[in-house]
C-alpha cells in the first residue's frame, strides 16, 4: 500500500511539475490542454496543442570566429588581360574581328560563304609572330598582316609587340558547310 500511494504522489507530482512548466497558468488560461498521466510516470499531451504565443525577438548572439585567410591575389602586372571568344556564323562577305592591344584579328567570308584566310594586324608598334605548335617567330612590321590559318583549317598562334606591351595568342579556326563560315576559338592577351 505504500508503495502504490508513493508511486501516486510522484506521478502526481511530475504531472503538476509539468502543467506548471508549460505555462504557469495553464489551468486558468483558456488555451488549456488536457494531458494525460500514464503509468511509469509519463505524462502524454496532444499534438500540436502545446503552442504558446511568441514573444519578441531575443538579443543576437556573440559573432563567430573569423575564418581563415583566402588564397593569396596574382602578383601586380600578372594575368593574362582578356579572354574573348571568336565565335561566329559568316554568311557571305561578312567579317568577324577582335582588337586586343596592338593587334587585331579578322577572320572573313567571300561572296558565296567560303571561309578566307584568318589574318592577323599589327598596329602602330613592330611586333612578333608566330604560328602553329612549333612556329618560330617572324618579324610583323607596324600596320602589315601576317596569315594565322590558311581557309577550312585551325591553328594556334601567338603574338608580342616589341615594346612587351601588347599581346595576343589563342587557337582559331574556320571551314566552309553549306554556303556559310563557321569561325571557332579563343583568344586571349592584353
Amino acid at each position: 500500500m505504500t508503495r502504490l500511494r508513493l508511486l501516486s504522489i510522484s506521478v502526481l507530482t511530475t504531472g503538476l511539475v509539468v502543467a506548471i512548466s508549460i505555462g504557469g497558468n495553464a489551468f486558468a488560461s483558456q488555451h488549456d490542454v488536457a494531458c494525460k498521466v500514464e503509468t511509469k510516470g509519463h505524462i502524454s499531451c496532444p499534438k500540436g496543442q502545446l503552442k504558446g504565443h511568441r514573444g519578441r525577438r531575443g538579443p543576437r548572439g556573440p559573432r563567430g570566429v573569423p575564418g581563415p585567410a583566402g588564397p593569396a591575389g596574382a602578383p601586380a602586372g600578372g594575368g593574362s588581360g582578356l579572354n574573348l571568344n571568336f565565335n561566329e556564323y559568316l554568311t557571305p562577305n561578312r567579317t568577324k574581328e577582335l582588337t586586343i592591344g596592338n593587334f587585331t584579328i579578322r577572320a572573313s567570308s567571300d561572296a558565296l560563304g567560303n571561309c578566307s584566310p584568318i589574318v592577323l594586324r599589327a598596329g602602330a608598334t613592330d611586333s612578333r609572330f608566330s604560328h602553329g605548335s612549333a612556329g618560330t617567330f617572324s618579324i610583323l612590321l607596324n600596320n602589315t598582316i601576317g596569315t594565322v590559318t590558311a581557309a577550312n583549317t585551325s591553328d594556334m598562334f601567338t603574338a608580342v609587340s616589341e615594346n612587351g606591351a601588347s599581346t595576343m595568342s589563342g587557337i582559331v579556326g574556320a571551314v566552309t558547310a553549306g554556303g556559310v563560315c563557321l569561325v571557332s576559338g579563343y583568344v586571349t592577351g592584353r
